[in-house]
């Protein structure tokens, strides 16, 4: 009886210090990596993006009489790398402190895998073509799952996230994004 009940007391004690502990963000918008299950996390880069439109010169093509040309719209932010770089691991814990946690947050956050270049990190987000139309970027977002945390925060868990540079954007606010880095 006494081996049941101290293989018992592991398991709970096991289960009991596996459970995150780390205090909610202090501010609404504000979202921290949960690097261990205890203390402050890590709060991530925030960079307002700018935006960017760039029109390559039309041209006249002969064969159908009409001038081709294309127009991208982007989304940029300094620098090419994070300055918050995190392990891969198979899962990755946030927590999103917002003004209220009782919506679903799949609807209320975005995590998306930037394009690292020389000096920057963009997002395509629209691009049109004189001959061919119009699109919004196929900005892939990465699945993830959300439930409440604390008072009024998430605890966002993403499985298996490849090697990149990545932004989390909430509804309240699109232009302004949380980075991070996977290494």
């Amino acid at each position: 009886m006494k081996k049941i009940f101290c293989i018992f007391s592991l398991i709970n004690f096991a289960f009991l210090n596996a459970q995150i502990k780390i205090s909610e963000p202090e501010f609404s918008g504000n979202i921290v990596y949960v690097n261990d299950s205890v203390g402050s996390g890590i709060k991530l880069e925030q960079q307002t993006a700018s935006g960017s439109t760039k029109a390559n010169g039309a041209s006249y093509v002969p064969v159908v009489g009409l001038f081709a040309g294309k127009a991208t719209s982007k989304n940029i932010v300094k620098g090419s790398t994070s300055s918050i770089q995190i392990e891969q691991s198979k899962k990755i814990s946030f927590i999103i402190k917002v003004s209220d946690n009782s919506i679903d947050p799949t609807t209320m956050v975005n995590i998306f895998k930037l394009n690292s270049e020389s000096d920057s990190r963009t997002i395509e987000i629209s691009s049109a073509k004189v001959i061919g139309g119009e699109k919004s970027g196929d900005i892939k977002y990465l699945s993830f799952n959300g439930k409440k945390y604390g008072q009024s925060s998430y605890l966002i868990e993403v499985d298996n996230i490849e090697k990149g540079e990545y932004a989390i954007t909430l509804s309240s606010r699109r232009d302004l994004f949380n980075m991070f880095g996977i290494k």
